[in-house]
């Protein structure tokens, strides 16, 4: 039943999201895939047969930790898209700067191999052209582009997301795996036949796991936060920020409460609006 389940609502729901067919919003408005609107929180439910209740339990804690992992892999896999591209994208950029130089130093040598650079001429071939185009300068802005290419990634974090998420989900892969197989053994260990002491032992591993999925993602997330601080953090300390916002303090017109009492009269002397912009 189970099964069923997920191959019939999760995976084609989460196939697609990747796709871009769901639209984000729509997708949050079942928590979890619908893994807890079947929950038996009545009293009822426990009274004489609980079995239907245990296996609702179960089918919640399992759709709970296939909603994670399925979240995780869609974006984990938008990630490593934006990841390559940008590094692809980086490494090409930085390639043609380096070579860009090299080549004026190739086509010049090649011209005066050639006799091309000899003046004056009476008509211009399409190497003239290509030598007047600034080659070398090129190589800068291209260095430049990668660099900053670079940077965009080190702080959007989109490599570094792309392994997070990979890692949480394979974590969470682990902890469904183990959940599944221990359950199969207090199966095996009570005979089917269910007491009340194994019902409530049973009950516990279910909480015990969907705890320790929460946690697995409370833990990725407060990563992601931690890392995302200091990156703003240290363009904050930027140095070259630092000088310039001193620098505009230091161009500010004293405050009333900072103006003594021998200068009281220029800063009164100086404020109209003439004598401001001379």
């Amino acid at each position: 039943m189970t099964s069923g389940f997920v191959e019939e609502r999760v995976r084609p729901l989460a196939e697609a999201t990747r796709r871009g067919v769901v639209d984000r919003e729509a997708s949050q408005r079942i928590p979890h895939f619908g893994a807890y609107e079947d929950f038996p929180d009545s009293p009822a439910a426990y009274r004489d047969q609980t079995d239907g209740a245990l296996e609702r339990l179960f089918r919640a804690a399992t759709f709970h930790a296939q909603s994670r992992i399925f979240w995780y892999d869609v974006k984990a896999w938008k990630r490593s898209r934006m990841a390559k591209n940008i590094r692809s994208l980086s490494l090409v950029l930085f390639a043609a700067g380096t070579l860009a130089p090299i080549i004026v130093t190739l086509l010049v040598k090649i011209a005066e191999l050639f006799g091309f650079d000899q003046e004056p001429r009476t008509s211009w071939i399409w190497l003239d052209y290509f030598f007047k185009l600034p080659l070398a300068e090129t190589g800068y802005v291209l260095l430049a582009l990668a660099g900053a290419l670079v940077i965009f990634d080190q702080f959007f974090d989109a490599s570094g997301s792309w392994i997070r998420f990979r890692q949480a989900q394979a974590r969470l892969e682990v902890l469904l795996a183990e959940l599944r197989f221990a359950w199969a053994e207090r199966m095996a260990e009570c005979g089917g036949v269910l007491q009340r002491e194994t019902t409530a032992g049973l009950v516990k591993l279910l909480r015990d796991f969907v705890t320790q999925v929460e946690l697995l993602a409370e833990a990725e997330t407060k990563e992601w936060a931690q890392h995302f601080s200091q990156r703003i953090n240290a363009y904050d300390r930027n140095p070259n920020l630092r000088v310039a916002l001193e620098r505009d303090d230091s161009a500010a017109p004293p405050r009333r409460d900072q103006v003594g009492p021998g200068t009281a009269g220029n800063v009164k002397q100086a404020s109209s609006p003439a004598e401001v912009r001379n």
